[in-house]
């Protein structure tokens, strides 16, 4: 008994080792008609065993393309035309990465876009509140990537930089300060929406105790 690793290697691995073997049987054949109808009957096993690629375009072909790879293209057979050369290495299109967040990798290119944005405003008191809160977003960005705190001075510095020197980050600016402020604004927002639904209910189940019943009335009528 051989372990894998004393065997042939396998060329297609998710073909398992009986579809080599039988590949490699199909060579020894001397008769064309036989060899022929062999692998094609290989081919629809292989297809068989991938049953949910059976209405995927050109799918037989490329099983076709495997077969005489497997077959270390020394079979002689007749082959489908148009079938993916398997001889030909292939190499992937190269990806192109966008170059514009070298610097300053950690804040992303949402930032910049934001910076972006920000150079476009035209009324200055909401062009510095969304400046601030652009630097408040960044130095919560270099802290996550950074592990540490960092100085205002730095992410107003990074900021200017971003910007290239188009904006900057209003002098003063507490950017703890800031952050806080929005968290205490958002929770204010929720406990006055909780308030409201509260009073509603009150209201409502007063409505509903006092309103008078049909019992209540016919009782008085009788009387």
């Amino acid at each position: 008994m051989k372990y894998n690793t004393q065997k042939e290697n396998l060329i297609i691995r998710e073909y398992g080792r009986n579809v080599q073997n039988m590949i490699a049987y199909a060579k020894t054949l001397e008769d064309k008609e036989e060899r022929q109808a062999y692998i094609e009957k290989i081919v629809d096993l292989v297809m068989s065993m991938h049953p949910h690629t059976r209405n995927v375009e050109d799918y037989r072909l490329k099983v076709w393309s495997h077969v005489v790879q497997m077959a270390d293209y020394e079979l002689d057979v007749t082959i489908p035309e148009n079938i993916p050369s398997t001889k030909e290495r292939r190499i992937p299109d190269v990806v192109a990465y966008p170059n514009l967040t070298r610097r300053f990798r950690h804040y992303g290119r949402n930032v910049r876009t934001m910076i972006a944005k920000a150079k476009g405003m035209e009324d200055p008191e909401k062009q510095e509140a969304y400046i601030k809160l652009i630097a408040s977003y960044m130095k919560m960005s270099y802290k996550e990537h950074n592990r540490e705190s960092v100085q205002d001075d730095v992410i107003f510095k990074e900021f200017k930089a971003i910007a290239n020197g188009d904006l900057e980050i209003p002098a003063g600016t507490n950017l703890d300060g800031h952050s806080q402020q929005q968290s205490n604004n958002g929770r204010r927002s929720s406990n006055s929406s909780s308030s409201r639904k509260r009073r509603a209910n009150n209201t409502n189940k007063s409505k509903t105790r006092n309103k008078p019943t049909k019992n209540s009335n016919s009782r008085g009528r009788k009387r």
